[in-house]
């Protein structure tokens, strides 16, 4: 099929914004385009075209070519391009996304001109020829069992740790707890697929369920398994052999397990038993004698980079010379031994190298291994392999590796593995011998085996197909024993004597269970280990409740039906693989989203306290290059079938994983993932328990925090950081202004030098309070860590688990380096804190687990943001965070496949999560006066009424919307510029930060309105303004903007004021008394009232909503951007701002406040704060005292979202206990509700006229106990 595509077809590439050449250097060269980082950043077009079903390979020409001289400008933007004879390459390849292909098309449109000149390609079409051959999904079955074998029956699994003939004995199955009193030996079977490590390529076909194992049953013949009876059988271990060439074999270690797992099925099948194996009639062509031996040393000790799936044995280092030793009796010594050794070497300097010496069978070798760098981005180590053959005697071959240091200090060296390949005499030596001979295969050949001194043989099985062992019947002559068979193919037998079968190791009973029968759709899978399966149950409710289909399973239920029982990885992309593969083409019954939830390791071998590993790990096989190494669950989602694990190949599903260690972590990030889409009405006021006293306003919903990295220096990459994120903020403006942003660039702000380096406190300050008061996402670009955000420490652990946002929860998108490492199990990284608190942080993370480069990562970030807001549907719902992770993935994949940088990106989050983004429109009908006349300029000191309504995405007014909205009025956008505290230039950048009016309103079917008086501190020229409108109701919320107003000037005949703000200030809450005690996190809390409203636009200086603590002014608090207006009036509201950490003692408190006419007030209150680890009582009293009748008893505490037990005890002067008064009394502050007492006794009776002493003690619900003795007189 040939068909053409015009060079104007929409690109799936990211857009370069508008701006100053130096943010994009290439935008006026190629729009559009993206950045080939290995060859210095040169500019390629990419397209990625669908093609039919049934396409397996293209061919694309480039026709009518039109070209254009490059100008010295752009030529200088070009270091990468070739030399003069260059033409336009065009490179393309098919690649599968979710079953259909695709041409992925890369086009680099440069040439060399007839006369020598360099020219760009300006106009062409590409013309596709569509092939049904080629390398494209193998032509494989997708018939899978439909029911498994575990799904009835009795079942046991069993471990081994090496190949071998194995026994199952009465003895054991008894202490396995199998009722054997009465079985029937028909009713024993054991099952095992013997193929130690699943491949990672999808095409490579294994078993999907157990098969049933032929087994010998030594039961006597009276068809009861009895005392004595023992079943014997064949199994594989862990670790496998693959056919090098016509004399080797090397040997396949696996990663996962250093066990293999098989099991026992009582009364599951008919039995499935050894019978005879066919022998050859037909003479002899062949003689085996011998047989070719393989062994392997290789000893898992340590990861050189803590990445990547191959570990390293032996240090050589203080010690520098390892003794090692292979037994090989009646090796034949007419046919070479060939020894094969595999190290790792670190020896500092390009250049330098270390060498290493080998001896063995009286040969020595020595070979280099060649140095590295220093640079932590470079290889860490290089590799070195030697293959030694040499003759020797039978017996045991003694091998001796010695690393001979380049550098006595810091060179060090690692043996991998060691690996032995030799033939020897075919004689029974101990009590199996396992066996092949690859020099009599071939077409045609029949092969006598003779195994000498074999008197002791009980039996030779053939173990070809180690499923279906069939039992070799001898031909006995003296102590020989021999056998003739057809060997066209490699067969390979064991020879075993009775009493030496080996024992295995029993591993737990298995209940029955039936994944095979698991049909479409499934939307969810969620792979839990037992000890969190109940939270993940939950979660899976609440998605079924939303209408997802959903299933929970663990980790070793898919390793029992899809990697024999054995620990693998790829056994949970397999199980993904099989639900993708009965789907169809219907993507309606694809799987959608796969959520690990359980911690993983790079280790993926070890199982202990310190290596919480409860799901696998995808590592890659680069172990020693951190650039090149490592982790990626997008593995679990390469499901077509040409797939496996290459950089290329896209994610089909949406995957996340929550890292969690402890069911305690996993309750706490449930809690939060169950709490992150519900929807509450917006309260008047909030409550000093809430997380941190904020009144829940969720307008939070409708804003993004753009946050970036300082300037590093002149050029257009010391200011990188800055510039994409500048780019992607204004992408978000573009494509989606309904949304509000917020920036937060370093070099923004003062820079200070502190003894612990550079700092940033006030940026520092503004993220940490951005995030506490909610955001729906928060975007970095910039230098980061497993700590935190930049050298600076803009973001640190200590910041995090300080957030207390539990309502208001962000997703994080972080481009910048490992600050999400989930797989190091000694540290946990910053981005799983931000996941893992308990209390705030985020809700997830979009985010890296290695080192990631800033081009890369700002074109996955341009995708990213192409799919963030869009709604998935015409009601408006969000899409679900694995749906934007899946495309986000497809399309950097495509745009980048050969770029491994893409795979360092993680969800760590729910996959199935909607992100919080406000489903339905608000429409701004009117902006007028007080008379209802249309204004369309917002002037100083004029009064403004604003009209609106609710409405669905189509526009349809929803009348019964009845709730409540938060409308934010915004000044215009002004100029900032960075002030280049690194060196370099100032960079400018657009915000909109000063807020006209913030307030909140009723919406009454479906309309609302709200009025405010413009501040006098507005800026006085004109421009365009901005009106914000999130809405929300019990059950649904929306958003809406205008940017049609205008702001400036000023408003004719106004009013006078003269009168400043009036001002209530408290702690904690309303009831607090001047000198108070508090905690030392309480709570500033004032009420403000002001006939023309409070000023909070923060435009001129001296005239923002201040708090002074300590009278320290030089710290004073900027408190604007925590002031909320009351519900329907702009005249009050309220300023809520959490203190930390303060010091115990007393402490001082000023708020200033202005009106909107720039009137000033103040107050002033006193606090003393008593630490919390010990409960404090004080202003202990009653009132009134002296009292007749009636009386209340009033304390202070530190204790505040408490339940306190109070005792008040009454004596006489004489210590005579008249009367107690038991309360228990639920605290929201620091200052108690009263007690009440009428003055009688504990019998009913009036007390006598005089004083009394009483006793006030309170204990907390953790033990804590504090009293005070106080007086009081009655007057009768």
């Amino acid at each position: 099929m040939d068909w053409h595509l015009e060079p104007d077809v929409a690109r799936s590439g990211p857009q370069r914004t508008e701006g100053p050449a130096k943010e994009v250097p290439t935008a006026t060269l190629l729009e559009g385009a993206f950045l080939d980082v290995q060859r210095q950043e040169l500019p390629y077009i990419h397209e990625v075209v669908a093609l039919k079903a049934g396409t397996r390979s293209v061919e694309v020409f480039l026709e009518n070519a039109r070209y254009e001289p490059l100008t010295r400008e752009e030529l200088a933007l070009l270091p990468g391009l070739d030399a003069p004879g260059a033409q336009p390459e065009l490179h393309a390849r098919v690649s599968w996304y979710r079953k259909k292909p695709h041409a992925l098309i890369d086009l680099y449109p440069y040439r060399t001109s007839p006369n020598g000149g360099l020219e760009k390609l300006v106009d062409y079409e590409l013309r596709i020829q569509e092939r049904a051959d080629g390398p494209g999904p193998a032509a494989r079955p997708k018939s899978y069992p439909s029911t498994s074998r575990l799904a009835t029956g009795e079942w046991y699994r069993l471990m081994v740790a090496e190949d071998g003939v194995y026994e199952l004995t009465h003895e054991q199955l008894v202490a396995m707890g199998v009722e054997v009193d009465g079985l029937a030996s028909d009713a024993i079977n054991v099952y095992g697929n013997h193929f130690g490590q699943l491949p990672y390529a999808n095409g490579e076909v294994r078993p999907t369920d157990l098969l049933p194992n032929a087994v010998l049953m030594e039961d006597g013949g009276d068809g009861t398994f009895d005392p004595g009876d023992r079943v014997l059988f064949w199994a594989t271990g862990p670790h496998t052999w693959r056919q090098d060439s016509d004399s080797t074999f090397r040997h396949a270690k696996h990663v996962f397990t250093d066990s293999a797992s098989y099991f026992v099925g009582i009364e599951v099948e008919a039995p499935v038993r050894i019978v005879d194996a066919a022998l050859a009639q037909e003479p002899a062509t062949h003689q085996a004698t011998s047989f070719n031996d393989r062994q392997f040393i290789e000893r898992d000790l340590v990861n050189l980079i803590k990445s990547g799936r191959n570990w390293y044995g032996d240090l050589f280092d203080n010690v520098t010379t390892y003794n090692y030793s292979f037994p090989i009796p009646f090796v034949r010594q007419d046919h070479p031994v060939c020894l094969t050794v595999d190290v790792m070497s670190r020896t500092l300097g390009i250049g330098n190298a270390s060498t290493w010496t080998v001896n063995a069978g009286g040969v020595s070798e020595t070979f280099p291994v060649a140095g590295v760098t220093d640079s932590y981005i470079g290889d860490y180590g290089r590799p070195g392999n030697r293959v030694m053959c040499f003759q020797t005697a039978a017996g045991t071959l003694p091998v001796s590796v010695t690393f001979n240091k380049y550098d006595p200090v810091t060179s060090v060296g690692w043996m991998n593995w060691l690996e032995l390949n030799c033939r020897r005499d075919l004689v029974f030596v101990g009590d199996q011998v396992s066996f092949r001979d690859l020099a009599t295969v071939g077409v045609g050949h029949i092969t006598e085996f003779t195994v000498q001194q074999g008197q002791n043989i009980h039996r030779v099985w053939e173990i070809t197909d180690p499923t279906q062992v069939r039992n070799v019947p001898l031909t006995v002559s003296g102590s020989d024993r021999s056998f003739r068979m057809a060997t066209d193919s490699l067969r390979s037998f064991v020879a075993f004597r009775s009493s030496g079968a080996k024992s295995p190791t029993f591993a737990g009973k298995v209940m029955n269970q039936d994944l095979h029968a698991i049909q479409p759709p499934m939307d969810l899978v969620v792979v839990a280990p037992p000890i969190f399966r109940s939270e993940a149950q939950q979660l899976a409710d609440r998605r079924m409740s939303e209408g997802l289909s959903a299933l929970v399973v663990t980790p070793q239920q898919i390793y029992n039906e899809f990697s024999s029982g054995q620990r693998d990885a790829t056994a949970i992309k397999r199980f993904m693989k099989m639900l993708y593969d009965r789907a169809g083409s219907d993507p309606m019954l694809m799987p959608r989203y796969l959520l690990l939830f359980g911690d993983g390791s790079y280790n993926n071998i070890t199982v202990s306290s310190g290596n919480q590993n409860y799901i696998p790990s995808y590592q890659t096989a680069n172990s020693y290059k951190i650039i090149d190494s490592y982790t990626s669950d997008d593995y679990f989602g390469l499901l077509d079938d040409a797939e496996g694990e290459s950089p290329s190949d896209l994610v089909d599903i949406g995957i996340g994983r929550l890292p969690v260690h402890s069911k305690e972590l996993a309750g706490q990030v449930l809690a939060k993932l169950l709490n992150y889409d519900r929807l509450q009405l917006l309260s008047s006021g909030g409550q000093v328990c809430s997380a941190d006293g904020d009144g829940g306003a969720n307008d939070w919903r409708v804003l993004t925090v753009f946050a970036s990295d300082d300037q590093e220096g002149d050029g257009f990459e010391g200011i990188i950081h800055m510039s994409q994120s500048d780019a992607l903020a204004t992408r978000v403006e573009n494509e989606h202004p309904e949304l509000n942003i917020s920036k937060i660039y370093l070099d923004a702000y003062q820079q200070y030098s502190t003894p612990g380096g550079e700092r940033y406190p006030e940026a520092q300050e503004e993220l940490r309070e951005r995030v506490q008061k909610g955001a729906l996402l928060v975007n970095y670009v910039g230098h980061g860590g497993e700590v935190g955000w930049a050298h600076e420490r803009f973001l640190d652990n200590s910041t995090i688990l300080g957030w207390t946002n539990a309502d208001r929860l962000p997703l994080f998108m972080t481009a910048t380096c490992e600050f999400s490492r989930w797989d190091d199990p000694a540290r946990t990284s910053a981005g799983e804190f931000v996941l893992l608190n308990p209390n705030g942080g985020g809700i997830g993370l979009m985010t890296t687990t290695r080192i990631a480069f800033s081009q890369p990562n700002f074109v996955l970030s341009g995708f990213f943001f192409d799919h963030a807001f869009e709604p998935l549907n015409e009601l408006g719902e969000a899409m679900r965070l694995g749906d934007m992770f899946r495309q986000t993935k497809r399309d950097i994949s495509s745009a980048q496949p050969n770029q491994t940088n893409h795979r360092n990106f993680a969800l760590l989050g729910d996959p199935s999560l909607r992100l919080a983004v406000p489903r339905m429109r608000v429409e701004i009908l009117a902006v007028e006066d007080t008379l209802g006349t249309p204004v369309d300029t917002l002037r100083a000191l004029s009064t403004v009424r604003v009209r609106g309504r609710v409405t669905d995405l189509q526009g349809v007014h929803l009348t019964g919307f009845n709730g409540l909205a938060i409308p934010t009025v915004y000044d215009k956008k002004v100029q900032q510029y960075t002030l280049a505290n690194d060196g370099g230039g100032p960079f400018p950048f657009g915000l909109r930060k000063n807020v006209i009016y913030r307030g909140k309103v009723t919406v009454t079917n479906g309309e609302f309105s709200f009025t405010f008086v413009v501040p006098k501190d507005i800026a006085y020229q004109f421009g365009p303004g901005r009106i914000s409108v999130y809405v929300e109701s019990l059950d649904q919320n929306g958003m809406g903007y205008t940017n049609d107003p205008i702001v400036g000037g000023t408003a004719t005949d106004v009013a006078e004021d003269e009168v400043g703000p009036e001002i209530d200030l408290f702690l904690n809450d309303d009831r607090f008394v001047r000198g108070g005690i508090t905690n030392e996190d309480p709570l500033l809390f004032a009420r403000l009232f002001d006939e023309n409203g409070i000023n909070t636009l923060g435009n001129s200086i001296g005239h923002d909503l201040v708090a002074v603590l300590d009278e320290n002014t030089d710290q004073s608090l900027v408190l604007n951007d925590f002031y909320e207006a009351d519900l329907d009036t702009y005249k009050s509201g309220e300023v809520r701002y959490r203190f930390s950490d303060l010091a115990e003692g007393e402490h001082t408190l000023r708020l200033k406040a202005w009106d909107v006419y720039n009137n000033s007030a103040e107050a002033f209150t006193e606090f003393v704060v008593a630490a919390s680890e010990e409960l404090a009582l004080a202003h202990v009293l009653n009132y009134p005292n002296p009292f007749t009748t009636y009386t209340e008893f009033f304390f202070e505490h530190n204790r505040p979202c408490s339940t306190l037990d109070v005792k008040v005890q009454v004596f006489t002067v004489n210590g005579r206990l008249v009367k107690t008064i038991g309360r228990q009394v639920a605290c929201e502050g620091f200052r108690s509700e009263p007690l009440a007492w009428d003055g009688l006794d504990d019998f009913g009776d009036k007390l006598g006229r005089g004083v009394y002493v009483y006793r006030l003690g309170v204990r907390t619900p953790e033990g804590d106990e504090a009293e005070v003795f106080e007086k009081l007189v009655i007057l009768r």
